[in-house]
């Protein structure tokens, strides 16, 4: 709008001055032309350099932000990846401990020893170097006679078996106590319930070995029953949580 009332005017200049005007007027007009086309020229090329340094800018931003998101899933999938894996092992190695503890627990109601009062004394060596008796219990087993020969074989039997007894129920106890983490809750919850059924049988044991009058089994009972159940429950929630999430390569759903 500006150019146009210049030219205006100019025109009414040229007109007021003749030919020589017009001259001038065609001189002043390619000059300043071509002063405006560099002026526009060079205002569009500063226009489109701060365009490409935005486009610039927001690409880095931008690049930045997905670096940023996916260094965030790779730390997530490795995390996870790593977790499976601890639990995978974790669970394992529970289900071994138990299975022996559980046959353990049960095997406490099986008591049958051999009547030392019909052994000589070559049978009675033969037994007492298989077990690996020290030799001052030989010397305690070898000073009695008939049924005390026996009932002592019970008792130092017993409190051996007893003793392997704790060391596995220890070991497993151990072993949910730190690595229980790892587990999922429903799961541990299991694996918590079985131990206490297992150590019952245990006390049982033990108390039968020290009052040969207690007779109880109430606790290898509720082992071959509930327990019985339980285990063959947690097998197979067991399997799902490790094999089929592995199947396909996915983590395990929740117990």
């Amino acid at each position: 709008m500006e150019l146009d009332s210049i030219i205006a005017f100019i025109t009414k200049v040229v007109a007021s001055l003749g030919v020589v005007g017009v001259v001038s007027y065609q001189l002043f007009k390619h000059l300043g032309a071509k002063w405006l086309d560099e002026r526009f020229a060079q205002k569009a090329a500063a226009l489109k350099a701060a365009q490409e340094r935005s486009l610039a800018e927001l690409k880095a931003e931008h690049d930045r932000s997905l670096r940023m998101v996916q260094s965030y899933i790779d730390r997530e999938i490795h995390r996870a990846r790593k977790l499976y894996d601890r639990e995978f092992d974790v669970l394992s190695e529970a289900w071994r401990l138990l299975v022996r503890s559980f046959n353990s627990g049960v095997g406490t109601a099986a008591e049958m020893y051999p009547d030392l009062a019909r052994y000589t004394e070559a049978e009675l060596m033969r037994l007492v170097e298989e077990v690996q008796m020290k030799h001052w219990e030989i010397d305690e087993l070898r000073a009695l006679e008939g049924t005390e020969r026996t009932a002592y074989y019970r008792r130092w039997t017993g409190f051996k078996r007893w003793s392997t007894y704790m060391k596995e129920q220890q070991e497993f106890q151990e072993f949910l106590l730190s690595s229980g983490i790892f587990m999922p809750e429903g799961l541990k919850a299991r694996f918590t319930a079985l131990q206490d059924m297992i150590g019952n049988c245990f006390a049982e044991f033990r108390a039968r070995l020290e009052d040969g009058t207690f007779r109880e089994f109430g606790g290898v009972t509720k082992l071959t029953l509930e327990g019985r159940v339980l285990l063959s429950e947690l097998e197979q929630l067991l399997h799902v949580r490790l094999w089929s999430a592995s199947e396909v390569g996915e983590p395990a759903p929740a117990a």
